[in-house]
C-alpha cells in the first residue's frame, strides 16, 4: 500500500512518517517536502521523497505517478495564521487529486487524512478570546474540505484529525499528558499510530475526530505492537 504525506519535517508529520514506515500494511511512503529529510529517515527503503517548491501547484504528471496511492496524510501547517499554508495548499491538492482520479472509470477508494487542531473554529462570526485568526483560518479549511467531500463520490474519504497539545514521546511528557487528560494532550507516537491507522483504512465513526478518541485508539494500537 502506498501512502502520501506532507509535513514530514515537522513534529506531527515526522511522527506520522515514522508510524507509516513501521506499519506492515504500508509498503511505500511518498513524502512531499521542501528540503531533504534526515539520514535516519531518508535511508529507509520504504520512503520516497519528492521535492516540492510550491504546494499550491500539483501538475498532472506528478499526480499520475501516484494514482496508485491509497491515502494522503496532510500534516503541513503553520504556527501563525497563514491562509496560503493552512487553506490554499491543502485544498489545492484535494481539488487536483479529485479531478485527476475522477477521470478513472472506477476510481479506487482514497483516504485523505488532514491534521487540524482541537480549538479550530469553523464559525467565522463566533467571538474568540485567544488565537482568533489561527483557529478560524484552519476552520475555514475544514469547512471547505467537508463541503468538497460532500460533493465528491464516495471513493473520496475525508477524515479531519483534531489533536490537543502534542507532546514529545518520553516518560516525563507521558506523565504530563496523563495529568492534562486524554481530551487535552497526546504524545507524538500515539498520534502517529492513529494517523497511520486511518490511512490504511481503519474504522472511523466521524469525519472529525477529537483528541480523546485519538488517544484511546492510538494507545490501543501501540499496545498491540509492544
Amino acid at each position: 500500500m502506498k501512502v502520501l504525506l506532507t509535513g514530514a519535517t515537522g513534529t506531527i508529520g515526522g511522527g506520522a512518517l515514522r508510524a507509516c514506515l513501521a506499519h506492515p500494511q504500508i509498503t511505500t511512503v511518498v513524502a512531499f517536502v521542501r528540503r531533504a529529510l534526515p539520514e535516519d529517515l531518508s535511508s529507509n527503503p520504504k520512503l520516497e521523497t519528492v521535492i516540492v517548491k510550491d504546494f499550491s501547484i500539483w501538475p498532472d504528471e506528478l499526480l499520475d505517478r501516484h494514482m496508485d496511492a491509497a491515502a494522503m496524510i496532510w500534516a503541513l501547517g503553520s504556527l501563525s495564521p497563514t491562509q496560503k499554508v493552512d487553506v490554499e495548499y491543502p485544498l489545492a491538492f484535494q481539488e487536483a487529486f479529485i479531478k485527476r482520479r475522477s477521470l478513472q472509470e472506477t476510481p479506487a477508494g482514497f483516504r485523505y487524512v488532514h491534521v487540524s487542531g482541537k480549538f479550530v473554529e469553523q464559525d467565522p462570526d463566533r467571538k474568540l478570546y485567544f488565537l482568533d485568526a489561527q483557529r478560524k483560518t484552519k476552520g475555514l479549511h475544514d469547512t471547505k474540505a467537508v463541503a468538497l467531500a460532500d460533493q465528491t463520490d464516495s471513493w473520496w474519504k475525508l477524515t479531519i484529525v483534531r489533536p490537543g497539545g502534542v507532546l514529545a514521546d518520553g516518560f516525563a511528557t507521558g506523565v504530563l499528558a496523563a495529568i492534562m487528560g486524554k481530551n487535552w494532550a497526546i504524545n507524538v507516537g500515539t498520534l502517529g499510530a492513529y494517523i497511520a491507522y486511518v490511512a490504511v483504512g481503519g474504522e472511523v465513526d466521524a469525519t472529525i475526530v477529537l483528541n480523546g478518541t485519538i488517544v484511546e485508539k492510538g494507545r490501543e494500537l501501540l499496545k498491540g505492537v509492544s
